[in-house]
């Protein structure tokens, strides 16, 4: 990275140099362009006595003196059809001042012949200029012979003993011989021809480079069950699930220089992180207010808060507008989505499953955006009220709530089925935004960097604890570890429903019926982001990958050998906490310390308590308590607020429609409300 930025500190010097000299060929261009105005117009003017006026370049002028025929100087020269001969050349005194004549052009045979010395001197008009610049390469002076190459002063010295006038008069007339030189303001003039070809070499380079450089971040990405088949990032972002039911990740990974991303807040470093995987769906510019915008609306400056809780620390993620991590990416895709589709005039239907925080997320994202409508499917009666309410209250006419007669997991494969029936996903142009978009697993990763960056014990190593259902956000931590971030270990940090836990643990993905906890945005049993794992695990083999989940689709379970298992716990470790330890962790934080976790979180503190691991340890508080005021109240018999700011959301009129877990009842239902 360091070696990039001096490179394009370089090409941006060369480029700058490039300009500047072509500017310069400019402003010679105009000035050129004047004097040969000027010189124009003084060609045209009537003579005037040349002991009248002072001299200069181009005067045309009238006099009269003695011409010497003695010391006649024959120059070599062309003439105007490229015959070569001689121009003559004669001293003349003119008011006890010597001049140089150039009476004009004759052919070789006619040096030394009287005839040619035939000029009335008393008349004399002709055209004052200087002499050019002698060519360094041309033969030198034969004085003996009389025959010159340049009008060398020295030269001309030694040959006639005297000092001539930096001005040369070119006679003017209609003689034959010598036939006097045209003088004209035909200049050498080739500043508009330099400047083209510094521009061009300023844009040749510039474009050059861009390329390159959009090479080296324009992200390749590929299935997880087809790893021929390459994608750019909009089509990653805008599918969100792969045609053949797989999930998107890059060909290859870049790493990234620790050293300098050190130091940046948090906006700053998001773009620096990001941009790589998106390069070529905006600009950095662009890149760079969204992402401003994005976080403007976040309670705490740098999005989010690290804080230390008895030998470990909570980093605190749920500052957004609906107190959950899920903030932190959505606020992000959302405002994606708008300068997608508003650059390509496009209309899309976003539809994601949630278990609680993710459809109000997703729905504060989008709301009121236009071009784009979010269906958001929860399971009824299975999330908190707060959670409900934070989807269910709005008044936007592009958010549609539906409260599905079944748990998460069926909520998930609905969602599923509608991206695979591509008859019904095209028609209504369809979308999604669950954490198996990409999009979200990149947004998510700049928080685990962001956090490492805060310890100031660099010398010990970093461990996260993250509460999980569908193994998104673990998995970030993960892509940020890839990247080169010093991570030591993972923990995968479950609740009762525990199928990661049983995979990383014994290597038993077997899925079982879903329990309803005290954390219901993890009670899960289908966790999509492993198959992200999964793929890694089969060294990026896709028929591998493909086959591994045919078996857990069609058997529910997939087994994980004992070296594959060795492989995951290089990276991850994985807890399981009951109802009862969740309790337990929330009342003894708190008495503590005085701080409220939600049962989330709770569960992400604990399992330090079960795995003992050396080094920085942190959490990662994945919503605030206020959204479990049950949970909360069961632990700690406290009452869990709401923000004042989100306080109305509680007596607000909720709107959603409860269907049950059927397929084609669901499409009818959005159908008929695009």
């Amino acid at each position: 990275m360091k070696n990039k930025f001096l490179f394009s500190v370089f090409v941006y010097f060369i480029i700058l140099v490039l300009i500047s000299l072509g500017s310069w060929q400019l402003y010679r261009l105009s000035w050129k362009l004047d004097l040969i105005n000027q010189i124009e117009n003084s060609l045209k003017n009537e003579p005037v006595e040349l002991s009248s006026i002072e001299e200069k370049n181009f005067l045309r002028v009238k006099t009269s003196g003695k011409i010497d025929f003695q010391k006649q100087i024959y120059l070599y020269n062309l003439n105007e059809s490229g015959k070569p001969g001689f121009e003559v050349i004669n001293p003349i005194l003119i008011n006890d001042k010597n001049y140089l004549i150039n009476r004009g052009w004759i052919p070789f045979n006619k040096k030394n012949k009287p005839e040619i010395n035939l000029i009335n001197q008393n008349n004399i008009i002709g055209t004052l200029k200087t002499q050019s610049k002698a060519n360094s390469f041309k033969p030198k002076n034969d004085i003996e012979k009389n025959y010159w190459f340049t009008l060398n002063r020295e030269d001309i010295f030694k040959y006639t003993g005297k000092k001539f006038s930096k001005y040369i008069i070119y006679l003017n007339g209609n003689y034959s011989l010598p036939k006097p030189k045209v003088v004209t303001a035909k200049i050498s003039n080739n500043h508009k021809k330099y400047a083209i070809t510094w521009f061009s070499m300023a844009i040749s380079i510039l474009l050059i480079y861009l390329y390159f450089r959009k090479k080296n971040y324009e992200m390749e990405y590929i299935s997880t069950r087809n790893n021929k088949k390459t994608f750019e990032f909009r089509d990653v972002f805008i599918k969100g699930l792969a045609d053949d039911g797989g999930l998107f990740i890059p060909k290859s990974l870049h790493k990234v220089d620790i050293n300098e991303l050190k130091g940046l807040d948090y906006n700053d470093l998001a773009k620096k992180i990001i941009y790589p995987f998106i390069g070529d769906f905006m600009s950095e510019t662009d890149l760079d207010k969204i992402i401003d915008q994005s976080y403007s609306v976040f309670r705490k400056k740098n999005v989010i808060d690290l804080i230390k809780v008895g030998d470990r620390s909570v980093l605190e993620l749920f500052h957004g507008p609906t107190l959950a991590f899920k903030d932190v990416a959505m606020q992000l895709l959302g405002n994606f989505y708008e300068y997608y589709l508003n650059n390509q005039n496009e209309k899309l239907n976003i539809v994601v499953a949630t278990s609680g925080d993710t459809g109000a997320a997703a729905i504060d994202a989008i709301k009121g955006k236009s071009n784009v409508n979010i269906f958001v499917l929860h399971p009824h009666n299975r999330v908190s009220s707060v959670q409900r309410k934070l989807m269910t209250t709005g008044k936007d006419k592009n958010v549609f709530n539906i409260a599905v007669n079944g748990n998460f997991d069926d909520c998930q494969n609905l969602v599923k089925t509608m991206f695979a029936d591509k008859n019904f996903s095209n028609d209504i142009k369809m979308s999604g935004v669950n954490s198996i978009n990409w999009a979200r697993i990149i947004a998510q990763s700049v928080y685990y960097f962001y956090s490492y960056f805060l310890i100031e014990d660099d010398k010990h190593p970093v461990n996260f604890s993250v509460p999980t259902g569908n193994f998104g956000d673990v998995y970030a931590g993960y892509l940020a570890k890839k990247m080169g971030l010093p991570i030591n270990k993972l923990i995968v940090a479950t609740n009762q429903n525990d199928i990661l836990h049983r995979a990383i643990s014994n290597g038993g993905y077997e899925v079982e019926n879903v329990f309803e906890t005290l954390s219901p945005s993890m009670d899960i049993q289908v966790a999509s982001n492993f198959e992200r794992l999964l793929y890694d695990l089969n060294e990026c083999d896709d028929l591998k990958t493909i086959d591994a989940m045919k078996n857990i689709k069609e058997k529910g379970k997939y087994i994980i050998n004992q070296e594959k298992l060795d492989k995951i716990n290089i990276n991850f470790l994985s807890s399981r906490m009951s109802e009862e330890e969740v309790l337990k962790t929330i009342n003894e934080v708190y008495k503590k310390f005085d701080v409220v976790l939600d049962p989330h979180t709770a569960i992400g503190y604990g399992a330090f308590d079960k795995i003992n691991l050396d080094g920085n340890n942190i959490v990662l508080a994945t919503a605030h308590p206020c959204k479990f005021p049950d949970a909360i109240k069961k632990a700690i018999d406290i009452k869990a607020d709401l923000p004042k700011e989100l306080m109305f959301v509680m007596d607000e009129k909720e709107s959603y429609d409860i269907i049950d877990n059927d397929i084609i009842k669901i499409k009818q239902h959005i159908k008929e409300r695009i």
